[in-house]
């Protein structure tokens, strides 16, 4: 079974697929408000929203955004999910906890420009400018983006909070 969501996660990253997924999904309830400003890749910013947990995923939704949780083959997938600035958005941050095999499968047919590795919060992330990962704790998060990049706020602030749901 880890097998085949392994398989399952790296097609949908690599072909997009849960992009249509995020479209269709409505977005979860709010927890209590949460400002960070800690870190960045361009000098500091600040960004508010609200801290949230979708399956194994907890993570800082600015205000305003929607939170989705990701989806498999029309099931709920616990190791991943969206954050748009609407639910009709196009644009979106899709973070997922993955595997080592699966990040560099898609960072391979990644076209966007490699980066250097640059920290938020004490954690060291790298990757390119659309795709970033990190150790955190012990997974691996790998947050990918479609019309925002690493430098973005919103990115700074997602990276800055994300954790493991325990």
């Amino acid at each position: 079974m880890k097998r085949f969501v392994s398989i399952l996660l790296s097609v949908l990253t690599v072909c997009a697929l849960a992009f249509a997924a995020a479209c269709a999904a409505k977005p979860v309830g709010t927890d209590d408000p949460v400002k960070t400003n800690e870190g960045s890749y361009k000098g500091e910013s600040t960004v508010t929203g609200t801290m949230q947990t979708a399956g194994n995923i907890t993570v800082l939704v600015p205000e305003g955004w929607v939170l989705i949780p990701g989806t498999a083959g029309g099931v709920e997938d616990d190791n991943s999910l969206f954050l748009k600035a609407s639910e009709d958005a196009r644009e979106y941050i899709w973070v997922t906890i993955n595997t080592r095999a699966n990040i560099d499968s898609s960072l391979k047919v990644n076209t966007s420009a490699e980066i250097a590795p640059f920290k938020v919060n004490g954690v060291e992330w790298q990757g390119k400018e659309n795709a970033v990962y990190a150790p955190i704790g012990d997974v691996i998060f790998f947050v990918m983006t479609y019309g925002y990049t690493a430098s973005d706020a919103e990115m700074q602030a997602v990276l800055g909070s994300l954790a493991k749901a325990n």
